[in-house]
């Protein structure tokens, strides 16, 4: 977890080591450079030589980032810090994925495949047709892609059936009056039908 430290302005890395005597959470001592780096390295990417100029100044020749840089990774503290930030940030990810089964999400997940736009995912044109990069799309955008294939001439893209899935949201609301079906055991014989079908031609013909 990251708390804001108010004398420095930046965020100090709170790891989950339990500590013996009182089984509380421990904070690892950084200087506040190595927990600029902390935050650096996350936001950049994992860049170890860029989180570093950012840290440390970018003044620095390129051999003086690279050697800090590397210092830095051999930091125990700061590889400690790196990876109780990385178990956080993935353990905060899994929180949004995970929703629980409810209509209202369900409703709400019919929707996007229902209402998603084609031309937020493609682009075509007289030139040819062009894919957009997974980072442009938004969240219900990306939902509605149900398969990305790289293929010879290019990637092949499927979405998802925006008829089914109106369907589907229609009955989630209501919408729709489902018709029952005939029970078996009720059905006509074909006697019976073709019975029915000679009293509708006399009727006709009385007529």
């Amino acid at each position: 977890m990251q708390t804001l430290c108010e004398n420095t302005g930046f965020f100090v890395c709170t790891l989950g080591r339990k500590d013996p005597k009182d089984q509380g959470v421990t904070r690892f001592s950084l200087t506040d450079r190595q927990q600029k780096f902390v935050v650096a390295y996350a936001a950049l990417n994992g860049n170890a030589e860029q989180a570093y100029a950012v840290s440390y100044g970018p003044d620095l020749s390129p051999a003086q980032i690279a050697a800090g840089a590397r210092r830095c990774l051999n930091s125990a503290a700061i590889r400690a810090a790196l990876a109780h930030e990385a178990q956080q940030e993935t353990e905060a990810d899994k929180k949004k994925m995970i929703q629980p089964v409810t209509k209202e999400n369900i409703v709400a997940a019919l929707a996007r495949l229902a209402f998603y736009d084609a031309r937020d995912v493609l682009e075509w044109s007289e030139d040819g047709l062009r894919v957009k990069a997974s980072s442009s799309l938004d969240d219900d955008t990306a939902f509605a892609i149900e398969e990305v294939v790289e293929t010879p001439r290019g990637l092949r893209v499927k979405l998802a059936d925006k008829r089914a899935a109106l369907v589907e949201l229609g009955r989630a609301l209501g919408l729709f009056r489902e018709t029952p079906s005939r029970d078996p055991a009720q059905a006509m014989s074909r006697a019976e039908i073709e019975a029915e079908l000679d009293s509708l031609r006399a009727h006709q013909k009385k007529t």
